[in-house]
């Protein structure tokens, strides 16, 4: 009997192409304006740790001066992100984290031994501990992080992204080759595949979306060789340096390095926050940590909350979409009502033969779903070209936030199936109750 009713209902579609194809046409832009806006908003609100987010945690400490705070959160006391090299130090020193990582930064032409200096790719070069790979669960293609040796000393070895290397080396395996950053060679030990972590948390907000930097080197490298970019690189202080000097920024109070750890029990998360304030308390002996308290650890979840990651406007611009969405059904609505009004003479016949409700119900609501088929295949189609778009729009993004999931695929088309046929329940009842005297009478 379903595939009678299919039968039907595809004739019916063919007898009205042009208000069948409105209809269609209708329910996709609603879809894809819906599930375009929706699918970014919730690849930027994905889960960048699944099983660690939860005991990955930053660490803030308020080693601002004394005349003034850094800034306020409501009524509370407010600190920065970063932390001082001085800091960074003693904490990787004291080993009171399972896995824990400072991150640094500087910008450099890249470019192979075969290349000169003009053939160099101007980038910015990501300094970190060797645990960042482990914390940050990092992909290899090819070889894998550098040694704990390595890390200590600031050797010059570097990491590359999968991109850098098929543009230098054509994708081969370039484990041993080196490659050039500004004027030193620096020994490739690994290459990292594709990583697509969204948000990107560890580095400052305003790059949780960017892709992924193409150069990783040892933190202690960056400070062995006094490697900085101040004008690409985020930091604040509270007194100036002694002098202009790399050296002289690197021993101040200045403010410039991200610091994660890994902690994986509420214990372990307790002894860790009393360690830090007791590393406070000691500091105080040295004239630094004048103000009192407000020491932080944030989780993934509550830094990305914190910083606003995510925007509001973000949100905002969702339910405006999906409010969107909500208009072109009830338009379709309106569509369904003229097309099945149309038929009320077939339906007054075939309840004076002998058609039940039930039966006529069954038969447009077949009729629909052929509709809603098409138009969340239509939908789809269109909300991967608004993607593609919106990728081309904003290059400057990682591409993976414009990238549509298994689970989104089906939402999009359960979203488009489901919507079309509850929107159009309304008008088959009303096509249902026709009367079949009147419309015999009619005849």
């Amino acid at each position: 009997m379903f595939g009678y009713y299919l039968k039907i209902a595809w004739v019916s579609i063919r007898k009205t192409p042009l208000l069948s194809l409105l209809i269609v046409l209708t329910v996709a832009v609603g879809i894809a304006a819906s599930m375009t806006t929706y699918t970014v908003q919730y690849m930027m609100s994905k889960d960048p740790l699944p099983g660690l987010s939860d005991r990955t945690f930053q660490i803030q400490l308020n080693s601002w001066g004394p005349e003034k705070p850094y800034g306020y959160e409501g009524d509370e006391e407010r600190t920065t992100r970063h932390i001082t090299l001085q800091d960074a130090k003693n904490l990787l020193a004291a080993k009171q984290a399972p896995l824990q990582t400072a991150i640094g930064e500087f910008a450099e032409f890249v470019y192979s031994e075969d290349q000169s200096f003009s053939d160099g790719i101007g980038t910015g070069i990501r300094t970190v501990t060797i645990d960042f790979f482990a914390m940050m669960r990092a992909p290899f293609l090819y070889g894998t992080a550098w040694s704990a040796e390595d890390d200590e000393a600031g050797t010059d070895v570097t990491i590359i992204s999968k991109k850098l290397n098929d543009k230098l080396f054509g994708g081969v395996n370039s484990i041993g080759k080196s490659i050039v950053i500004g004027e030193r060679q620096y020994r490739i030990v690994g290459v990292m595949d594709d990583w697509p972590m969204l948000p990107k948390f560890y580095g400052a907000p305003f790059e949780a979306y960017q892709p992924t930097r193409d150069v990783f080197v040892p933190f202690f490298n960056q400070i062995r060789h006094e490697l900085l970019t101040r004008s690409e690189l985020a930091f604040n202080c509270w007194t100036a340096p002694a002098d202009d000097s790399i050296r002289a920024f690197f021993n101040s109070e200045c403010v410039w390095i991200m610091f994660w750890v890994q902690l994986d029990t509420p214990s372990d998360r307790k002894r860790y926050l009393d360690f830090i304030f007791d590393y406070a308390k000691d500091q105080r002996q040295f004239g630094r940590f004048q103000r009192d308290g407000f020491h932080k650890m944030y989780s993934v979840e509550e830094f990305l909350l914190n910083e606003e990651v995510v925007s509001k406007d973000t949100k905002i611009g969702v339910w405006l979409a999906f409010l969107f969405l909500i208009v072109c059904l009830l338009n379709c609505m309106s569509l369904m009502t003229a097309k099945f009004h149309s038929k009320a003479a077939e339906v007054g016949l075939r309840r004076a033969v002998g058609a039940s409700k039930q039966n006529l119900f069954a038969q447009f609501s077949c009729e629909i779903l052929l509709l809603a088929l098409f138009a969340s295949v239509l939908g789809m189609l269109m909300t991967l070209a608004g993607l593609h778009f919106t990728k081309s729009a904003y290059s400057y993004l990682s591409a993976e936030l414009m990238t549509m999931d298994v689970n989104m695929v089906l939402a999009t088309l359960g979203l488009a199936i489901v919507a079309t046929m509850a929107f159009g329940l309304l008008p088959i009842i009303k096509a249902i109750q026709v009367q079949p005297a009147s419309q015999l009478k009619s005849q």
